[in-house]
């Protein structure tokens, strides 16, 4: 197969890195590396590149199911994700680009930050030849779909829900440290489209198993059905013969949507909240500003005036006759013009004060006050923006709870057939009986049918798991070398891995360190955990596209977890993968870590590119106190960088 190699990222008005809302990076070299503080971004850049791909960004708290439900259930989640990581004023504007190579083919992309299943422009290039271009007529959604006809073609999937699952659960090790190897499902799918199966036969694969835990679960529903009734409990639920759906299971997915639609409404109503009290706060602050503007340009206006305009003076000067006791004559006139010629009060002859110099100051602070009420006014603005937005999502959301809601009464009411134990205590202890034996008999019969159905699908999914058994043995001698290499490079000891195909349909992979089994998530510390899945992913990438084949691993580095004797193996492991040559594109911290050393020191500046993320957004107060100790860091990566280029 071939996936998706970067060679330039853009981010256009992201808010979040307000030293430089608009981005551009190349990634000619193998290893891009993204090296800053804490709380700079790092993590939000790789999932922004991550929804630049795939068009969804992977929710931390959703469990996974099946692949098709991990991309229903994740696409919402980019629109929260981005929400207060981009201003207000930059919501139409923020959008993501990117080109990337796929096999032969060159892509270049554009998505909208805040549009979901869309695409603000598409071109696919082979060579000199035009394979997808835009077309003038064509939606957004449209132009989405025809992207994902496309890479699917390229990559040499089945669907676009594969190379998604791909994306987030192979080649990305992000803030959420999902573990492939403990988790049964995830290293299940990876290993079906990573071994030889086709992306239509890990499709039908991952169709069986999800059909054969609903059968499952039907079963059981069925089972405690037939319990109940025994025991003279009477919320029975019946039954549908469709073996995909029952009224239990339909009832759950509307008190389900019902749940979630109250919890978007509840989240969107905090956040309106909290926009009121930003506005509030906003328009307090403008206020305040505007009466401060306002006292300095009336004190200004004040030091303009002199003693002629004062309206007695003017008079007189204009009327040759003394405003005060009203004596006439030009001698009046010429005596008040004398002393201010001579800079005096015409009344009492004191010398004029001079207000230049004052005059100058207050119009300076004036100045200064009228920016910072531009500002103000501006950040009123957009926060009332922000409210009439989440006033109509509010809107919107309190509407979806009604309809769920009234989709819950009407399924009761259209249910209210199904008998609860005072309907059926008011028909007497003998037709009781009999109801109550017909439910059990009818309930033991169709889980009985749901369980044969279950066992079908088993049957058909342990073939697809038989032709992966053989075609991994067939493999096995490339792929195990890959890994070993790579988890050896890191621990530094003996490690051997074994494909598990279990009678009950589990597909997972056994892991032996120094010879020992070590199935359980806590045989490992935390770091070999983490960098042991990392090598599991490099492996399973390299063997997925083989011997020189390009893709990019998204690695948001857990250097936190690092003992220091591993801190220069990981470098040298990260080194050993790029040289096939693959990409890699990774954050990390700047600290004393000795993994960005060592990694520098193995790649040069030919194959290795270091990003300083310090000058993309303000530091904190004690980031900023230690500056220097970044600049060093960054001296000391640049010096390895230097050395290997030297040698």
């Amino acid at each position: 197969m071939h996936f998706p190699r970067l060679e330039r990222i853009e981010l256009r008005s992201f808010s979040l890195y307000s030293n430089k809302p608009k981005l551009i990076l190349d990634l000619s070299e193998p290893v891009f590396c993204l090296a800053g503080a804490n709380g700079l971004g790092k993590s939000t850049f790789l999932n922004a590149v991550t929804y630049g791909l795939t068009g969804v960004v992977p929710n931390p708290d959703d469990r996974f199911d099946s692949i098709e439900e991990h991309y229903k259930h994740n696409l919402d989640y980019a629109k929260r994700y981005f929400e207060g990581r981009i201003d207000e004023a930059d919501r139409e504007a923020a959008e993501i680009a990117l080109r990337f190579s796929v096999g032969g083919s060159r892509y270049e992309v554009t998505r909208g930050v805040f549009e979901l299943e869309a695409l603000r422009s598409l071109e696919v290039t082979r060579g000199k030849r035009t394979v997808v271009s835009a077309k003038a007529r064509e939606s957004e959604s449209e132009r989405q779909e025809r992207y994902k006809k496309q890479l699917v073609k390229d990559i040499g999937l089945a669907t676009f829900e594969q190379y998604v699952f791909l994306q987030h659960f192979v080649f990305s090790f992000d803030e959420r440290r999902r573990l492939l190897f403990w988790e049964r499902q995830l290293v299940e799918q990876a290993v079906y489209l990573a071994f030889g199966i086709s992306g239509e036969e890990a499709h039908e694969a991952d169709a069986l198993r999800r059909q054969a835990e609903r059968l499952e679960s039907q079963a059981r529903n069925l089972q405690y059905q037939a319990t109940t009734a025994r025991k003279r409990l009477t919320d029975l639920e019946g039954m549908d013969e469709d073996e995909d759906s029952t009224p239990v299971a339909d009832y759950e997915r509307l008190v389900d949507a019902r749940k979630r639609a109250s919890e978007a409404a509840r989240r969107v109503t905090a956040a309106l909240e909290d926009a009121g009290l930003e506005l509030q706060r906003a328009r307090a602050d403008e206020l305040s500003a505007r009466n401060e503007y306002e006292s300095a340009f009336n004190e200004h206006l004040e030091l303009l005036s002199s003693p002629a305009d004062h309206p007695v003076v003017s008079t007189t000067i204009e009327q040759n006759r003394c405003s005060i006791c009203g004596t006439p004559g030009e001698d009046v006139r010429q005596t008040v013009e004398r002393e201010l010629n001579q800079e005096a009060c015409p009344l009492c002859q004191s010398p004029i004060r001079d207000t230049k110099g004052q005059r100058k100051g207050v119009l300076k602070r004036a100045r200064q006050l009228g920016k910072r009420l531009e500002k103000l006014e501006k950040a009123s603005a957009d926060r009332r923006a922000a409210v009439k937005r989440l006033e109509a999502e509010a809107e919107k959301a309190r509407g979806a709870v009604a309809v769920a809601a009234d989709a819950v009464v009407d399924f009761e009411a259209e249910n209210d057939d199904i008998p609860d134990l005072e309907v059926l205590a008011g028909t007497g202890v003998a037709e009781l009986r009999q109801r109550l034996e017909s439910e059990i008999e009818d309930a033991s019969a169709r889980r009985d049918t749901f369980r044969k159905k279950r066992d079908e699908r088993r049957q058909k999914l342990r073939e697809v798991q038989a032709r992966l058994s053989r075609n991994y043995r067939e493999v096995e001698a490339e792929f195990l070398p890959l890994f070993t290499e790579l988890a050896e490079s890191f621990l530094g000891l003996d490690v051997e891995l074994a494909l598990d195909v279990k009678q009950n349909t589990e597909v997972s992979f056994v892991l032996s360190v120094q010879g020992t089994h070590r199935r359980a998530f806590d045989q490992l510390s935390e770091s070999q955990r983490y960098f042991v899945d990392i090598a599991l992913r490099m492996a399973l990438t390299r063997q997925m596209v083989g011997e020189g084949g390009q893709s990019s691993l998204f690695i948001d580095t857990p250097e936190g977890s690092l003992d220091v004797a591993y801190e220069s193996r990981a470098g040298l492991m990260f080194a050993q993968y790029v040289e096939d040559p693959k990409q890699i594109v990774m954050t990390a911290n700047l600290n004393a870590s000795q993994l960005l050393r060592e990694l520098a020191r193995e790649c040069g500046h030919e194959r290795m590119k270091v990003v300083r993320m310090i000058d993309w957004a303000h530091l904190s107060d004690v980031q900023a106190e230690s500056e220097e100790l970044f600049e060093n860091a960054y001296r000391e990566i640049d010096k390895e960088l230097s050395k290997a280029a030297a040698g």
